[in-house]
C-alpha cells in the first residue's frame, strides 16, 4: 500500500497522503508481524513466547502528508519513508551496541562471509529459511560496521573525538576502505609513531569503545534524538575511564541523544550520581573544577533494577540520585576491608587478635 502510494504521488507530482485509518492499518500489520516473529528475531525457541503479548498504540488524528521536494525517485522514497516512521513512531530510530561488540569489530569480515555462505546454500537448496546465526538486532550492528559511510559526519562527532582525546590519549580510531576491498578495515592510529594497528592488535578498551566512536561520528547522522543502547559500557575500562565515559555520554544526552545503558558497574552508577548532584548544587558558588563537571537533571534520568523477575525503580526522589544495590555491594567490600584492617591494627598493638 505504502509503495503504491509513493509511486503514484511521485509520478503524478502530487502530495503523498496516508490517512489515519491507513496509519492504523499499518501499525496493526506491524503488531501482528512482531507477535509472530519475535522469537525468530532474537534467535529463541518459539515455545518460550507462547504467551507473548505485544501492542502498538498510536495517538494520532491527523493524516500524514508529504510534499515532494526531490527529483530522484530513490531519494524521495527514502525521505518520505523516514518522515512517515518519525511521525508514526516517535522513538523508533535506535541503535544497539552489544556486549560482544569488541569481538564483532575484530571478526566481522569472517562473520559476514559465513552469513553469505549460508544465504548462498539456502538459495541452492531453494529454501526460504535462511539461518543467519545471529539475532536480528546484532545483524543490524554488523551491517552498520560493514556499510559505514565515512563521508557522513554525525551530530556527535565532537564527542567521538573527546573519547579519543580523554580516554585513549595516544591515538584515534581510523577507517580504511581501499578500492581493492569491499569492506572497511578498522584501525587504531598511534599519534607519535603515526603507525596504524588492526583493532585486534590494539588494547581491549580501544576495541570496546571503537563502535561507540563509529556511531557518534558516522552513524547517528539524520536525527539528534535517536536511541542509543549500550550493553555493559564498562567492559575493559579502568574505573577512571568509566567515569570519563559517563561524563561524555551525559554531554550527548544534554545535546539530544536518548541513551539506555545496561550496566553491572558501581563506577558507572556512582559517576552518574556525581552528574546528578552537580545539577542539584548548580545554584551555589562552585570551585572551577566542579563547574567543569557536566550536569544532568533528575527529570532526564531513569534507573531500574531487574531482579527476581521484577523491575524496580531505584531513583531516590528525596535526594534525587540513583539508589542502587551495586553501590551497597561496593561499599560492603570496602567496609569488610576496613574491618580486617582494624583487626590487623588492633592485634599488632595488643599482641592478641581482638574478636
Amino acid at each position: 500500500m505504502f509503495s503504491d502510494k509513493i509511486d503514484k504521488a511521485f509520478h503524478n507530482k502530487s502530495d503523498l497522503l496516508i490517512t489515519v485509518a491507513e496509519q492504523k492499518k499499518f501499525t496493526n500489520s506491524l503488531e501482528n508481524d512482531i507477535k509472530n516473529n519475535y522469537a525468530l528475531m532474537i534467535k529463541a525457541n518459539k515455545k518460550l513466547f507462547s504467551n507473548f503479548s505485544f501492542n502498538i498504540e498510536i495517538d494520532t488524528n491527523e493524516d500524514f502528508i508529504y510534499m515532494n521536494k526531490t527529483k530522484e525517485y530513490d531519494e524521495y522514497k527514502f525521505l518520505c519513508g523516514i518522515e512517515f516512521i518519525k511521525k508514526t513512531f516517535d522513538n523508533l530510530f535506535s541503535y544497539y551496541l552489544p556486549a560482544a561488540r569488541a569481538n564483532y569489530m575484530t571478526t566481522y569480515k569472517n562473520l559476514i562471509e559465513s552469513i553469505l555462505k549460508n544465504v548462498r546454500a539456502s538459495q541452492l537448496r531453494k529454501s526460504s529459511n535462511v539461518d543467519y546465526g545471529l539475532p536480528e538486532i546484532e545483524l543490524n550492528f554488523l551491517l552498520d560496521i560493514q556499510n559505514v559511510d565515512t563521508a557522513e559526519n554525525g551530530f556527535f562527532s565532537t564527542l567521538a573525538l573527546k573519547i579519543e582525546r580523554e580516554i585513549f590519549l595516544n591515538g584515534r580510531v581510523s577507517i580504511r576502505n581501499p578500492k581493492s576491498q569491499d569492506m572497511p578495515t578498522y584501525e587504531y592510529v598511534l599519534k607519535e609513531q603515526k603507525t596504524a594497528l588492526d583493532l585486534i592488535a590494539a588494547s581491549s578498551a580501544v576495541a570496546e569503545l571503537s563502535p561507540l566512536i563509529l556511531y557518534l561520528r558516522h552513524i547517528i547522522v539524520y536525527e539528534k534524538d535517536n536511541f542509543l543502547i549500550i550493553d555493559e559500557p564498562e567492559l575493559s575500562l579502568h574505573p577512571e575511564a568509566q567515569a570519563k565515559l559517563v561524563s561524555i555520554l551525559v554531554e550527548a544526552v544534554n545535546q539530544g541523544l536518548k541513551l539506555i545503558l545496561v550496566t553491572h558497574s558501581p563506577y558507572i552508577i556512582e559517576a552518574l550520581n556525581n552528574h546528578l548532584l552537580r545539577d542539584k548544587i548548580d545554584k551555589y558558588e562552585l570551585p572551577n573544577n566542579i563547574k567543569k563537571v557536566p550536569k544532568i537533571s533528575y527529570e532526564k534520568v531513569g534507573s531500574y533494577l531487574f531482579e527476581d523477575k521484577t523491575i524496580k525503580n531505584i531513583m531516590n526522589e528525596e535526594f534525587k540520585i540513583i539508589d542502587d544495590k551495586l553501590l551497597n555491594t561496593f561499599n560492603s567490600i570496602g567496609n569488610l576491608y576496613d574491618r580486617m584492617s582494624s583487626i590487623e591494627w588492633e592485634s599488632s598493638d595488643n599482641g592478641v587478635l581482638n574478636q
